[in-house]
């Protein structure tokens, strides 16, 4: 896949009701498991399975059951701002810790992602360089942390 055809935007996140709305099936009065997960992404949660089945259990649900749309408000308060996430992620990867991303630590974010998957060294570097242009609104060669969260946030790279 061409390097420009990954950097694509998508829309922005949809309100919690217009996502639980989106992916209820017709006539139903909740969402699935599948659904419910679906939904949150759409409404700019970025949920594990293991949140979903977790929330599911604690509600005594079986993986068949539904969840109502308080519910669904719940579960999504339960994940937290999805930018503090991504933040809280992302540092993990700020070596020096200074609050920004150099190249290097870019591209171990991008290998954890699967976005150089498969990718030649020279591929890889173009895709960094990409990236970086993309965000380094100082020219400094790094990204703020707030700046690489907008970015994965509109699409611009998988989180």
């Amino acid at each position: 896949m061409e390097m420009e055809q990954k950097v694509k935007r998508i829309s922005a996140p949809s309100t919690k009701r217009e996502a639980f709305d989106e992916w209820k099936s017709k006539g139903s009065l909740g969402l699935t498991k599948s659904q419910t997960s679906m939904a949150l992404f759409e409404a700019g949660q970025n949920p594990i399975d293991h949140d979903i089945h977790s929330f599911w259990k604690a509600k005594g649900k079986s993986d068949t059951d539904i969840i109502t749309f308080e519910e669904f408000k719940e579960l999504y308060k339960q994940l937290g701002d999805p930018r503090e996430v991504i933040k809280n992620a992302l540092k993990c990867f700020d070596k020096n810790e200074n609050g920004k991303i150099d190249q290097e630590e870019l591209r171990e974010i991008l290998k954890a992602a699967g976005e150089l998957e498969n990718a030649r060294e020279e591929t890889e570097d173009s895709y960094v360089e990409m990236i970086l242009s993309l965000g380094d609104r100082n020219k400094y060669h790094e990204l703020d942390i707030d700046e690489l969260v907008t970015m994965i946030q509109d699409g611009l790279i998988k989180g």
